[in-house]
């Protein structure tokens, strides 16, 4: 008897994490037990090739999955019915089979059709506004930069620190069998992110960081002090490697953050009031620079928010997801106002918002959908709860 074989997709999350090193223990078990067939290994292979290319294709097979699974049910129900013959189940899946391609394909063309006809309408733009993607610029010593937004991978070589770009990703790594003598003093780099962008960065100490859309961040190529310093302004979420006896440190305008190894993030970009640290695991100790006794320790699930105009810091409990969740590649509000909620969207997709009604400025909001889906999907969702509508024009966004 012919057995049609459907290739089950793994969770697109998985294997963005997959592609990034940040698969939990489970996943990690979860993603090798999907490789193991090699149909699954052509598709991670594809997903691969698709990610250093700087394409979205974690929304490749997002919508396409549930269809595939509902033809899956009702194959396996067909495999019950044994008195046809060979001959019959193999027609059979050759129908079944051109009845899922057919389908698929009349699905895809029917939503290009509604989105044609959606396109006219005067609140929805001709262009597509597509999510942001991997980019920055490094900044070396001396001045001199890289577009890291681009295909070609390089090696540079700074004292016994190998520098070294692949896809989406720079690391720095020291070479202690190097004869070249390690520098001086520290050197500093700069990596810079811009609107509709993002980038990961492991430094030479192991710890790994994802920096978020229209930020910066400068850190020593290699760390020879006794603490390691680095500056952030923006957004970034660390992993810091752990290291008893040099305490890692992120000072972010007039707040720093010390740890000895743990994984938290920062929000502290120059045109917000507050400076936001989330703790995922471990502890933190966060303070105030000009007064080291306005301070607090941070557990887990905890935040600190330093006011800009006081300097006076706050902590309490929150759910760290909603605060974490562009990291493996979601957005996700809780009770946000859509003032808020338009920032975060507009440094992502590099929009300029306009509020046309002042009466909506303050109408908040709950829930969340995939970073890396088109800004029209966010509107759609947004849309659905009949609170405020969109005029999209090109990049300009006004909310009515």
């Amino acid at each position: 008897m012919l057995i049609l074989k459907i290739v089950k997709m793994i969770s697109s999350d998985i294997i963005w994490k997959k592609i990034n090193n940040t698969l939990s223990k489970e996943e990690d078990a979860e993603f090798s037990k999907w490789i193991e067939k090699k149909e699954h290994q052509l598709h991670y292979e594809k997903a691969l090739k698709y990610f250093k290319n700087g394409s979205d294709f974690k929304n490749d097979e997002i919508d396409i999955e549930s269809k595939w699974e509902n033809f899956e049910s009702r194959l396996i129900q067909s495999r019950s019915i044994s008195k046809y013959s060979s001959k019959f189940i193999t027609a059979l899946a050759a129908g079944v089979t051109l009845l899922i391609v057919s389908t698929l394909c009349f699905l895809i063309s029917t939503l290009f059709f509604l989105n044609s006809q959606q396109n006219n309408s005067p609140l929805i733009s001709e262009v597509v506004v597509q999510p942001g993607k991997s980019k920055a610029i490094l900044i070396v010593d001396g001045g001199e930069s890289y577009d890291l937004s681009q295909n070609n991978n390089f090696n540079i070589l700074s004292g016994v620190t190998q520098i070294s770009k692949k896809a989406s990703k720079i690391s720095y790594s020291n070479d202690k069998s190097n004869n070249k003598a390690s520098l001086s003093k520290e050197t500093y780099h700069t990596l810079e992110v811009p609107r509709g962008g993002e980038y990961f960065i492991e430094l030479s100490d192991g710890t790994k960081i994802w920096i978020n859309s229209d930020s910066k961040l400068k850190y020593p190529v290699e760390f020879m002090g006794q603490s390691r310093n680095i500056e952030l302004i923006g957004e970034a979420y660390f992993e810091v490697a752990h290291n008893s006896e040099k305490p890692f440190v992120v000072t972010s305008g007039t707040q720093r953050v010390e740890v000895l190894g743990t994984s938290f993030n920062i929000s502290s970009y120059e045109p917000d009031d507050f400076i936001m640290t989330t703790l995922v695991e471990g502890q933190v100790k966060v303070e105030n620079s000009l007064n080291e006794q306005n301070s607090t320790h941070l557990k887990l699930n905890q935040q600190s928010i330093l006011d800009k105009k006081t300097g006076l810091i706050e902590s309490k409990k929150v759910n760290v997801d909603e605060y974490v969740a562009w990291q493996s590649g979601w957005f996700r509000f809780n009770d946000k106002p859509i003032s808020q909620i338009m920032v975060a969207l507009a440094r992502w997709y590099d929009l300029e918002v306009q509020f046309e009604n002042e009466n909506n400025f303050n109408k908040h909001f709950s829930g969340g959908f995939r970073r890396y889906d088109s800004f029209d999907q966010a509107r759609k969702i947004i849309e659905q709860t009949g609170e405020i509508n969109f005029n999209v024009q090109g990049k300009k966004v006004i909310i009515l």
